[in-house]
């Protein structure tokens, strides 16, 4: 299962895939791998994809080279959402090697397929990739572009938590572009929508990052007052601070 989760750092909010404990993802993976004798062409080529996923706070290499066998398979059959997965998942396992250059290489060839295919959710993602990259290269611009477009796409499938993870994230790019109007609007904008979600300890975490926003102009005091209201939150919602 890929799922989101929300940590809070002083600087900054960032939404980090949740890592198993290793017995259950061990477990996971030999399942997998047994699933994969059997089966299809296409089944095969969604458990590698899968075990690339998997395998990438594990085993780097072993990502790697299931992401490619995934890729591999995938093409012989000719089985475009396949393929545009398989480079999907193997652009991630790069984003973490720090291969930036051929990450983005293999989001734009998935990215062409997504968009042939009309998968907004999906082109959603891949864009969030490219914003993740731009930010990484310090090319904020471009973060920036990648964030309301991939904002867009999920207000028209009306994913609250994503527009909400992404709003963030937009406010955080503009406190860090020094546009600190835009960045407390939007910052303001998902803590709203985040209250609307029922872990309210995520909208802790924009509490944090409006804090950060009146820091950055000598605000202390609205800045105390945001990051006061985060903790208590995170105390309301985990009996003690993180």
């Amino acid at each position: 299962m890929r799922r989101i989760l929300t940590f809070i750092i002083l600087l900054a909010v960032v939404e980090v895939a949740e890592l198993r404990s290793a017995s259950a993802q061990t477990s996971l993976i030999d399942s997998l791998k047994r699933a994969a004798a059997p089966s299809t062409e296409q089944e095969r080529a969604k458990i590698y994809a899968d075990l690339c996923w998997e395998y990438r706070f594990v085993e780097v290499d072993s990502a790697f080279h299931y992401g490619e066998r995934s890729i591999s398979v995938a093409k012989q059959i000719q089985d475009p959402q396949a393929i545009a997965q398989g480079y999907n998942d193997l652009s991630i396992i790069h984003i973490l090697t720090g291969n930036l250059d051929t990450a983005q290489t293999l989001l734009e060839q998935a990215l062409r397929i997504r968009l042939e295919l009309k998968d907004t959710l999906r082109i959603a993602a891949i864009q969030n990739k490219l914003a993740i990259i731009a930010q990484k290269r310090g090319d904020l611009q471009n973060a920036l572009r990648y964030n309301i477009q991939t904002l867009g796409l999920c207000e028209a499938m009306n994913d609250i938590r994503s527009q909400a993870m992404l709003l963030n994230n937009i406010g955080i790019i503009h406190n860090n572009l020094q546009e600190l109007d835009k960045a407390r609007t939007y910052l303001r904008r998902s803590y709203h929508m985040k209250m609307q979600i029922p872990d309210s300890s995520e909208a802790a975490g924009t509490l944090v990052n409006l804090g950060n926003a009146y820091e950055t102009v000598g605000e202390y005091g609205s800045a105390l007052y945001y990051f006061s209201s985060a903790k208590a939150m995170l105390i309301a919602c985990n009996g003690s601070p993180e």
